[in-house]
């Protein structure tokens, strides 16, 4: 009897040690396979690059220096002269600067569309990440929206679209177009996190833009600085283009950098940083542009 008590009290504890072990290694299990919310921060900018008027092979190196100073992540160009390979050379002059280590961007250049685009000038982007896909939708007058599906990294993919609304026929026009540019991004939606850049020639009172923040857009500079900061900070428009150090006057805020969260992921971006930019005139008063741009900058969990 006492050998057999002996052999069941040895089994009762080989049994409890397995049952132990097993659970710690269940739980170890449970504990690799959860891990905790990762981020990325994303640099993201816009600006108005005005073509190849007013100097431009004077102003290109004052626009390719901002650009190395800030090291933005993604970048969306309006009034790029494309038939001239403005983007080429650009991306030639940030090289020049940033050197070896410095950041390099692949380019998605389109021409505006109908009979505008024999005019040569488009809208273009600048991403440091690998494209996945291209697209783009005409929306009329002209006025192309370009997109970009970047992969930041192997967990995270981003949508980034650029556009330049009409400059002519009022809100009507730019409303109107601002509504085919969210249909094609409600067509293309991937539960992404999606970014708009542009010069929407539209202030932030008109119809255009809180057609974009009714449609779940937020308007990163102001969420940023509020109303009054960025009534008194924010403008980006008109800069007159000049060699004589004229007197300048930015009254107007056309020129936008937007985010749009997945559904239910709204608090998995936060905004660190917005500035106005491109305000580096050389010696002579000359600017980079007849536009200031903005840079916004994201943190982005996943």
């Amino acid at each position: 009897m006492k050998r057999l008590f002996g052999i069941l009290m040895t089994a009762a504890a080989v049994a409890i040690a397995f049952s132990f072990y097993a659970a710690r290694s269940a739980s170890a299990e449970d504990a690799g396979a959860w891990q905790a919310p990762r981020s990325v921060v994303l640099k993201v900018m816009s600006i108005n690059v005005r073509h190849n008027a007013d100097f431009w092979e004077e102003r290109f190196p004052l626009i390719a220096d901002e650009i190395v100073r800030l090291a933005p992540d993604l970048i969306g160009f309006q009034e790029m002269q494309i038939d001239i390979n403005q983007s080429k050379t650009l991306l030639s002059l940030i090289a020049e600067r940033a050197g070896p280590d410095g950041v390099q961007y692949e380019r998605y250049d389109h021409l505006k569309t109908g009979k505008e685009m024999l005019w040569g000038e488009g809208v273009t982007i600048f991403s440091r990440f690998p494209i996945e896909k291209k697209a783009y939708t005409d929306l009329e007058h002209g006025r192309p929206v370009i997109l970009t599906r970047v992969k930041v990294n192997d967990d995270l993919s981003v949508d980034f679209y650029n556009t330049h609304l009409h400059h002519q026929g009022g809100d009507d026009v730019r409303l109107a177009q601002a509504r085919k540019l969210a249909d094609f991004a409600a067509n293309n939606d991937a539960g992404l996190f999606t970014f708009l850049t542009g010069d929407m020639n539209s202030s932030d009172d008109t119809g255009t833009i809180s057609y974009y923040l009714a449609h779940s857009f937020i308007d990163s500079y102001k969420a940023l600085h509020g109303e009054d900061e960025t009534k008194s900070i924010g403008n980006t428009s008109p800069v007159v283009i000049s060699k004589s150090n004229t007197v300048q006057n930015f009254r107007n805020r056309i020129d936008y950098v937007f985010v749009k969260p997945p559904q239910s992921a709204e608090d998995k971006i936060k905004i660190l940083d917005s500035v106005v930019c491109f305000k580096n005139s050389d010696s002579r008063g000359l600017y980079p542009s007849d536009h200031l741009g903005v840079m916004t900058t994201f943190e982005i969990q996943y």
